[in-house]
């Protein structure tokens, strides 16, 4: 496998053998996997989580830079977020740029 970094400053691939971080890192967090479909090809995704006061809300906000290809396409956002309660919800927010 060939791996590229661009702009990172460090890539794990994680393993099926790799089950102990995996354990650890979902005792932490959450994976947020979702779909949304586009009227253009797609550039970019930025993602911003941010908690409101007072409400104490959590929002994750999803940007699709689309590219000036007008072919219509879909992709597929992922995030990592802090482990959620029982009765904790998360507001996803999609934005079409």
């Amino acid at each position: 496998m060939n791996v590229q970094l661009l702009g990172l400053k460090k890539l794990t691939i994680l393993r099926s053998q790799d089950l102990a971080t995996l354990k650890l890192i979902f005792n932490l967090y959450d994976l947020v996997i979702g779909k949304q479909s586009t009227g253009n090809y797609n550039d970019t995704i930025l993602y911003d989580l941010r908690r409101s006061c007072p409400e104490n809300e959590l929002t994750l906000t999803v940007d699709v830079i689309q590219s000036a290809l007008t072919q219509p396409s879909t992709v597929t956002y992922h995030a990592l977020v802090p482990k959620l309660g029982d009765e904790e919800s998360l507001n996803v927010k999609i934005n079409l740029k």
